[in-house]
């Protein structure tokens, strides 16, 4: 029960003693002047209402909290009492989340019931079996498995890159698994980002002109002031300024990884996918991919989902999907950590069984 282990993502409870709060707000303190004015005893009667309300919502994420976490295909009650959890546990630096940004919780991506099966000579490989899943703008999800286990082919529905057999994929409101190629297209160039385990830059062209291509395909001039400052933003956010002009045979590839990353980003995507994307670096450069990707979530709210068979690349995110057999087995919660210690994901993986 992730609820249970303290290396995962917990914080104190929000309401330590109800009993004693609920003595405390509902004014049955002796009031050391009888005849304290009317103004007075209506604010405490506001202040009363404000603080059962409180305790109501602080009840229901109590509710999410004991229960196991799961995947539904809608956003019922339970779904949204896992929502506010989250959102609690991710607090941005600076300081905690105001009150007012619970309420804010923008289901940006959603899939419900996804199948997708190949033909195989005279079988049917079932990639999918029935996976529901939701993101919340500015989230940092993981999907992991191990090879075979259907997580890349989930992240390729998911990002319109290919159609699921049965079910939807809902990108900020837009069945995007009913769209047509060229819609499908569209919608990737202007609300989706990808990075893949080869960075896929175009040799003859620079760093500039590599993170500007989203731009020049699009038939823009990214050498105008909007698409300028984008550029010059996306190259700040990899820790790639002043290194604008390398073509890619002059960069490492930990850099190169970064440049496909900022044109990714670029646009500025409601979603940014990531397939593997330290897989082909070492130890060291892997561990700059994921800062980069993390910060782009923490300092500029991008959502990211990212394929992954690595726990320490998991451990970047704020929740992990374990991916196996074509199914959503375990959802473990994390939180927005400064520490990206894998130790604990290692521990609950193991505690599963996983």
């Amino acid at each position: 029960d992730p609820a249970a282990d303290p290396g995962f993502g917990t914080h104190a409870d929000l309401d330590t003693n109800p009993a004693a709060d609920a003595d405390a707000d509902s004014g049955t303190h002796p009031d050391p002047d009888p005849d304290a004015n009317r103004d007075a005893n209506a604010n405490a009667n506001a202040n009363a209402n404000a603080n059962a309300n409180s305790r109501s919502l602080h009840d229901s994420i109590a509710r999410g909290r004991a229960r196991d976490v799961a995947e539904p295909s809608g956003l019922d009650r339970d779904r949204r009492d896992r929502l506010l959890l989250r959102r609690l546990s991710r607090t941005p630096p600076g300081g905690p989340a105001a009150a007012g940004t619970l309420a804010a919780m923008t289901i940006i991506l959603e899939a419900r019931d996804l199948t997708k099966s190949y033909p195989l000579g005279s079988t049917v490989v079932e990639a999918l079996r029935g996976v529901s899943l939701s993101v919340e703008a500015g989230e940092f999800v993981a999907l992991m498995g191990p090879s075979g286990s259907g997580k890349s082919t989930l992240l390729q529905v998911l990002g319109g890159l290919d159609q699921p057999t049965s079910g939807e994929v809902i990108l900020e409101g837009a069945t995007i698994s009913r769209l047509s190629d060229d819609q499908a297209t569209r919608l990737r160039r202007d609300r989706t980002g990808f990075v893949f385990q080869s960075f896929n830059l175009i040799p003859l062209m620079d760093a500039w002109e590599n993170v500007a291509l989203p731009f020049t395909i699009a038939g823009e001039d990214p050498g105008r002031g909007e698409f300028r400052e984008r550029i010059r933003d996306a190259i700040a956010i990899v820790d790639l300024t002043g290194k604008e002009h390398h073509k890619p045979d002059q960069l490492s590839a930990g850099e190169q990884q970064r440049v496909a990353i900022a044109r990714a980003l670029v646009t500025r995507p409601a979603l940014l996918f990531a397939d593997e994307p330290t897989g082909n670096l070492d130890y060291t450069t892997g561990t700059e991919i994921l800062d980069a990707l993390w910060r782009s979530c923490v300092e500029r709210g991008q959502t990211v989902v990212l394929v992954t068979h690595d726990s320490k690349a998991a451990a970047y995110s704020d929740r992990v999907l374990v991916i196996g057999d074509g199914r959503v087995r375990e959802t473990i919660e994390l939180g927005r950590r400064e520490s990206h210690d894998a130790t604990p994901l290692i521990a609950r993986l193991a505690q599963l069984g996983l």
